[in-house]
Parts: structure tokens; C-alpha cells; sequence
């Protein structure tokens, strides 16, 4: 069975738009759209009054007193001894002074100081302790 097309749906085909009548019918719709959005937006913002400098301050201490309102202010406390701005801190003990890694190897010396600490020579190398000290070589 075979199927011809009729006159009339050549003739269908032929009036029916284009995709490209299509897309620039539904460009040209957003376009206008979006002009007449820019528009309206422009109206609005020059119809808005602008807000003097007593309508600012106005506002302002509205804020503020809702503001007082919801965080009330501590009661002051009392000081008793004022700080004193000219006592310095009490000074602590010297640190020691040891040779360090390098120089005690080489000197044969039984305490250097590794790493900020105090270390004592043991068979196979150093034991650290907790104390601190300052190498005075490498």
C-alpha cells in the first residue's frame, strides 16, 4: 500500500512559518521585553525621592532605640586596685648556655643543648630533656 501525499498538505507545508521566522519572532519578543523592563526600572528609580540627611538621622535613632532596648547596658562594676603601667613583670631565671650538636660532638663535651633543650650524651647518641637552654655554638 502506498501513500501519496495530496495537494493540500504541499500547500499546508508552504504556508507553515520557518524555524528561522520563529527564532527571530521570539528574539525580538525578549528584546522588547527586556526593554520595557529596563524602562519600568528606570521610571521607578527616578519617581523614589531621595532621602535627606534629617530623614537619615531620623531612621537612625529609630535603630538605635530599638537597639537600647533590646541589649540593655550592664551595670559598671567596681575596680578595686587600679592596674599599674609602670611595674614590669618579674624577670625569669637565665636560661644556660650549652654548646651546640656540632661543637660538643667535636669537643667531646657531655651536655649540649639540641633544639632549645638540654641534652645529655648517652652510648648511642643524646637523651633530651625537658629544660630549656640556649647554644651558644652550632
Amino acid at each position: 500500500m502506498q501513500f501519496r501525499a495530496s495537494r493540500s498538505s504541499g500547500a499546508a507545508l508552504e504556508a507553515s512559518p520557518s524555524l528561522l521566522a520563529i527564532g527571530v519572532t521570539v528574539f525580538v519578543a525578549v528584546l522588547l521585553a527586556l526593554c520595557a523592563h529596563s524602562l519600568l526600572a528606570l521610571v521607578i528609580v527616578a519617581a523614589t525621592p531621595e532621602p535627606t540627611a534629617e530623614d537619615v538621622l531620623r531612621e537612625m535613632k529609630k535603630w538605635e532605640g530599638i537597639w537600647e532596648q533590646a541589649m540593655p547596658v550592664p551595670p559598671p562594676q567596681s575596680i578595686t586596685a587600679a592596674p599599674s603601667f609602670g611595674n614590669k613583670p618579674p624577670r625569669s631565671a637565665p636560661v644556660p648556655g650549652y654548646p651546640g650538636l656540632v661543637e660538643a660532638q667535636r669537643g667531646g663535651h657531655d651536655i649540649a643543648c639540641l633544639s632549645g633543650r638540654v641534652s645529655y650524651r648517652i652510648p648511642n647518641g643524646w637523651s633530651s630533656s625537658q629544660r630549656p637552654c640556649r647554644a651558644t655554638t652550632q
